[in-house]
């Protein structure tokens, strides 16, 4: 960084370490805000907006950014270009990714949003971006609640895994607002804890 100071370099450097993890909590927020019209509930799951696309086409869009990160963290130069090689490559060093439960406690809520892959097939939100993205006239009522709510539970999950050993040490955060995983944040229970995510 041209003619930053060693501290100001550290400081966006320590930042930008969990980048990913801080472009989440920003997307949360979004939705978050978005409840304040359209409450999180399944009678809305089906209403589409131009903000619901935003929220799909951007967590999609960084969902892909931290399952590639994922998948060079397990095969380093592997170079996976879809998402179908990057469910191979997940799967085949964590054969029960498909298993994570996430819960949205308020709501009493709990997704499975890579549940598909256990039959080697892309989830349900994923062909809903898609279609959004390339025939969005003819699609654009899948950008609805429904799938943007499992979309941000499927990035969460990602990032649960690609985010272990730093949520390992108990030092890591801010906490999602409406995401949980129960394993992930007891550091206010117990002195030491493990992430426990299905392998």
């Amino acid at each position: 960084m041209v003619g930053a100071t060693p501290l100001a370099a550290y400081l966006l450097g320590k930042n930008m370490k969990n980048s990913y993890w801080h472009y989440f909590i920003s997307l949360e927020k979004d939705f978050v805000e978005s409840m304040q019209f359209v409450e999180l509930d399944p009678a809305n799951h089906l209403a589409f907006s131009i903000s619901y696309a935003k929220m799909l086409f951007s967590a999609c869009a960084e969902t892909e950014v931290v399952l590639k990160g994922l998948c060079d963290r397990i095969s380093p130069g592997g170079n996976p270009g879809n998402i179908c090689q990057y469910r191979d490559t997940i799967l085949q060093r964590y054969p029960a990714f498909h298993k994570i439960e996430i819960q949205i406690p308020r709501y009493q809520m709990t997704k499975k949003p890579w549940d598909s892959w256990s039959t080697r097939t892309n989830p349900a939100w994923w062909h809903a971006y898609t279609s959004v993205k390339h025939n969005r006239a003819a699609s654009f009522a899948s950008a609805n609640q429904g799938n943007v709510i499992e979309a941000l539970a499927a990035l969460f999950a990602a990032l649960l895994y690609y985010y272990q050993v730093e949520i390992d040490t108990g030092i890591f955060g801010p906490e999602p607002s409406v995401f949980d995983y129960p394993s992930m944040f007891p550091a206010h229970l117990v002195c030491q804890h493990k992430l426990q995510l299905p392998t």
